[in-house]
């Protein structure tokens, strides 16, 4: 327990997310034969037949004791935003808060409620992050393509520029009820251009940022409707065990991707813009930093983060939506050249296999604009501005505490 009673949150270890299935090593290459054809073999890892990689991974965190230690919101110099407003309000005198001008304890039991109302849309004990196993990554080709639409298990959907990638495709256990079904490819092959920069998008978030009414583009946090970008389900069914949609992805570079065992119940206003979690940091505990070439599977509201790296790291990151999503944006994400459309599985009329006869036509919202730039989308406030005013804010508040 903290000093103020409240739980602390759960350190995951690496154990912990690979102890679900299927885990996936030699049979990838079963699997490429079976649904994916034309897969290099020879882009799978070696595996060693005496040992699993779950193995592997357990026998090396018995000989590594990590202290479980609480993360707060103060740590590594980070503020956490809320506080930040809490004390303008307080040094404000036009601000109904400034009555708490000099009553810093009322003020910290007012944050305390709000950690705790946090706390409370925390799901644990259950599978929302997975090891799934290792991938090797190929020669960068300088690629740069986003949720591109393409048909599971049919190598025909996927233009021939990045087949030397089907090794990793192949490798994400995708359930059989979703061969043939639409999922979103993407592939980001750069080099981070200043210190400290990420090279996905920072700062701890879903992919989920809420719910939208039927019809519109409008956030809300209440029912009818979530905003789907790739659901995912972990079905533990005795030996036949398997996930059901949800985010495959993996990268070159160690620690340059952090996840925490968990899901974020989207209710009650708690997630920020497009999936905004970073004022969660000082109540989610302790994430797992991905290796390099560690393929994870994650739920569309599992808290994750790009990570700042170096000045001149070259980064590949691979990501599969295998899911339900609600939108795909026309300046955001990436065409496919072969005709497949967003949750259309018969996008390619007579050429479509057999099995995509079989899946259902997903509604998807078509929009003409970017995800984090669209002017006119209710979903997409206007980022500059908004990071001009957060500046201005931040800036004030260290004025007043002297840092």
């Amino acid at each position: 327990m903290s000093r103020r009673g409240q739980k602390e949150p759960r350190v995951y270890t690496r154990t912990d997310m690979l102890s679900v299935g299927p885990h996936w090593g030699r049979e990838a290459k079963e699997r490429a034969r079976y649904i994916w054809s034309g897969v290099p073999t020879e882009g799978f890892p070696k595996d060693d037949p005496k040992i699993t990689y779950r193995e592997k991974q357990e026998k090396q965190e018995k000989g590594e004791k990590k202290e479980k230690k609480y993360v707060d919101a103060s740590l590594k110099g980070r503020i956490n935003d809320i506080f930040l407003t809490f004390l303008l309000g307080v040094s404000d005198k036009d601000c109904p808060l400034h009555v708490f001008h000099g009553k810093s304890e009322i003020l910290v039991k007012i944050f305390d409620y709000v950690k705790k109302y946090w706390t409370a849309h925390i799901q644990e004990g259950d599978v929302y992050a997975a090891l799934v196993g290792r991938v090797t990554f190929p020669k960068p080709r300088g690629i740069n393509i986003n949720m591109m639409p393409i048909l599971m298990g049919v190598t025909e959907s996927i233009p021939k520029e990045y087949h030397h990638y089907l090794p990793l495709l192949a490798a994400c256990p995708i359930s059989r009820n979703e061969w043939g079904q639409v999922g979103y490819l993407t592939i980001h092959e750069s080099e981070v251009e200043d210190e400290g920069q990420s090279q996905r998008r920072g700062g701890i978030h879903t992919e989920c940022p809420g719910f939208i009414l039927p019809g519109s583009h409008e956030i809300i946090d209440h029912p009818p409707l979530t905003l789907a970008w790739g659901r995912g389900i972990y079905n533990e069914d005795h030996d036949n065990s398997h996930f059901y949609g949800g985010i495959y992805m993996a990268s070159n570079v160690s620690d340059s991707c952090q996840l925490w065992n968990a899901k974020i119940d989207v209710e009650g206003g708690v997630v920020g813009e497009l999936g905004d979690l970073e004022h969660f940091r000082g109540v989610l505990g302790e994430g797992i930093k991905l290796e390099a070439g560690e393929l994870a599977w994650i739920t569309d509201r599992t808290p994750h983060e790009s990570l700042p790296l170096k000045k001149k790291t070259k980064r590949q990151f691979f990501r599969l939506v295998t899911g339900e999503i609600s939108v795909w944006y026309t300046k955001h994400n990436t065409p496919n050249p072969l005709g497949v459309l967003p949750g259309n599985p018969m996008s390619l009329g007579e050429d479509s296999p057999w099995w995509c006869q079989d899946q259902p036509v997903r509604e998807v919202m078509i929009i003409d604009g970017d995800k984090f730039e669209g002017k006119d989308l209710p979903m997409c406030a206007q980022k500059k501005e908004k990071e001009k005013e957060e500046k201005e804010k931040k800036g004030f508040i260290r004025t007043i505490l002297g840092v």
